[in-house]
């Protein structure tokens, strides 16, 4: 969330703003006005606005986002990488092909069904020469959720450099 989005619903005035990305991604060990952001929080705060972010659920709920990269893969079994004690899919999910592709193909495939030219890959020179059986999805910053997921490819957002 901007400055000038919170400008804008306190004039208004509005009572909530949604926003797909949350607008805090780690604890906040204060709130200032020194800082743009946590200024923006606390007026917001101050005018009653709530500010809601359904990023992780529209990710995580079956039928989401998840859910939607995975059904680009078919044929394949689908699972979730975190599975909630109701039965419900958590956030991310791992596709079991039902017959394994080149990682050529598996980019085309995925291409395809995003509509784009052009898809950033990191690949091991090895990668060209086995093929793709399983892939570990997650819609938004997938460092830490596929971290320890064995799968022949991750296929995620956007990647922090995890340890």
């Amino acid at each position: 969330m901007t400055t000038r989005v919170a400008a804008e619903a306190i004039a208004l005035p509005a009572s909530v703003i949604i926003s797909y990305h949350p607008t805090i991604f780690k604890p906040l060990p204060a709130l200032t006005l020194a800082n743009p952001l946590q200024a923006s929080l606390l007026r917001c705060a101050a005018a009653g606005i709530s500010v809601f972010s359904p990023h992780t659920s529209l990710d995580a709920v079956r039928g989401g986002i998840a859910d939607w990269l995975a059904s680009g893969l078919q044929p394949a079994s689908v699972k979730g990488i975190v599975e909630k004690e109701d039965g419900e899919a958590g956030s991310g999910r791992v596709a079991t092909l039902q017959e394994g592709v080149t990682l050529s193909a598996l980019v085309d495939k995925i291409k395809k069904h995003l509509g784009l030219q052009y898809v950033q890959v990191a690949a091991s020179p090895y990668a060209a020469k086995q093929d793709v059986n399983s892939v570990a999805i997650c819609a938004g910053s997938g460092g830490s959720l596929l971290l320890g997921n064995e799968a022949d490819v991750y296929w995620t957002g956007e990647m922090s450099h995890v340890r």
